[in-house]
């Protein structure tokens, strides 16, 4: 049996707890969870039980909503994504009764990379289990109870992966009923034409939002969609939801810079829409997004960030496969260019296994 290295096994707790450094303002985005735009916003939006409530009852099949209780719905504050994973992945759980009083998880997981991930109905099945085995752990195994896992996506192209479980495995023939099989639930907003966003008109600001944050024409369509909101600047509670709105259009969109949100903003919500960009602009110097950035924080932190990208692409290598040969760490531990490492940890996440993370590595370095 193959033994993970001395080294990998010596530092796996302090990768796992060592606060984490900046490689710059862009690629700290991508790599660190509480910089990462997408993931926060979804996570500012679906935490309130009151718009999954909206979505539930807009986004899923018919046929599923009419057995729900929709305002039994509320959170569950277990999370069930992998620790050393939540960087790239987010998860909102929900419990809900149905209308004859049993109860029934809905699973919430958002993928905000640019592309589809096609091993997702792998790791929503990780996640089920686990969830089960929760309840299994605090004396709640019988009956278990359904998981309806929802996948939402948002992306530059459409997904198009295939969304049975059976659909990971090339022949099983007359081994089918061998292996579990389920399927998912899918809102790519892709997909979705603006006419056809739904929702009470935080959601759907929000939604049409997170559809157009990598459109090329969002400075076009941005200020129609901030005008759904422009009733928002009447109360503490509104003003809260545009300044986390503005946070993430500053920080997440591609084709729009933050001296064009600035000059955007007072034009569609007036003066109060200036005194909102004067108090969210402070956050964002607070936050390290500040508009108008200087480039000149990236050189303090290169040593340090470039030690942190390797520990975070051996900690992803050993939470997807338990075991990293030497000759992969020593590999890694040479690297000096944080770009080469921030394109690893993408391939670490989407490897089928060591073999071909090894292949693509030494692709990358040659």
């Amino acid at each position: 049996m193959k033994k993970s290295s001395p080294r990998a096994a010596k530092n796996k707790k302090s990768r796992m707890t060592k606060k984490k450094q900046a490689i710059d303002i862009e690629e700290t985005k991508s790599l660190y969870a509480p910089n990462d735009p997408h993931d926060t916003f979804f996570k500012y939006i679906f935490k309130d039980k009151y718009n999954a409530r909206n979505f539930v009852c807009d986004y899923l099949p018919s046929e599923i909503v009419s057995q729900l209780n929709i305002e039994s719905l509320d959170i569950v504050k277990d999370s069930f994504i992998d620790e050393n994973l939540k960087k790239y992945y987010s998860d909102v759980l929900y419990t809900v009764n149905l209308k004859h009083g049993e109860e029934v998880g809905i699973y919430l997981l958002f993928e905000h990379k640019s592309y589809p991930e096609p091993m997702i109905s792998y790791q929503l099945l990780r996640y089920i289990l686990k969830i089960w085995d929760n309840r299994i752990k605090r004396g709640e195994s019988k009956p278990l109870i359904p998981v309806l896992p929802l996948v939402f996506y948002h992306g530059r192209r459409k997904w198009t992966i295939k969304r049975e479980f059976h659909d990971l495995f090339k022949e099983i023939g007359v081994f089918s009923k061998y292996i579990p099989n389920f399927s998912y639930e899918l809102c790519d907003l892709t997909s979705y034409s603006d006419e056809d966003i739904k929702g009470e008109v935080w959601l759907k600001a929000s939604m049409l939002m997170i559809k157009h944050i990598f459109s090329e024409d969002l400075l076009k369509r941005f200020p129609d969609i901030l005008r759904l909101l422009s009733d928002f600047t009447n109360s503490y509670t509104g003003l809260q939801y545009l300044q986390a709105f503005l946070k993430y259009v500053a920080s997440g969109a591609d084709h729009m810079t933050k001296e064009e949100l600035q000059k955007i903003v007072p034009e569609v919500l007036g003066a109060k829409g200036g005194e909102l960009m004067q108090t969210a602009a402070q956050s964002w110097i607070e936050e390290g997004i500040h508009i108008g950035e200087k480039q000149g924080e990236e050189r303090g932190f290169q040593k340090g960030a470039i030690q942190e990208a390797k520990e975070l692409v051996l900690e992803a290598l050993e939470t997807r496969f338990d075991i990293i040969h030497r000759s992969i760490v020593e590999k890694i531990e040479q690297i000096g260019n944080t770009m080469i490492l921030k394109s690893l940890l993408k391939k670490a996440i989407k490897a089928e296994n060591l073999a071909q993370f090894e292949m693509l590595m030494n692709q990358a370095l040659q």
